[in-house]
């Protein structure tokens, strides 16, 4: 707010410019890690095997997080 303002639209101004950032500063890393022109069509397919839905696995995710986060601290 100090640099952005409170007008209309200062949140979003603000989050682009962070976002800009942190692209500036990692796009050489980036660069190196070679992500694909399309990351969808990258994964396509290599979760066919898996027989639950996408609800149940982000809980299983979020509760691994959490596990490994105590375990951790």
């Amino acid at each position: 707010m100090t640099v952005f303002g409170f007008g209309r639209g200062f949140i979003s101004k603000a989050a682009e410019e962070t976002f800009l950032w942190w692209m500036m500063r990692y796009e050489r890393m980036l660069k190196e890690v070679g992500v694909p022109e399309d990351p969808v069509g990258a994964i396509k397919g290599m979760l066919v095997g898996v027989k639950k839905g996408g609800v149940k696995l982000q809980y299983e995710a979020r509760r691994l997080r959490a596990t490994r986060t105590v375990a951790k601290g």
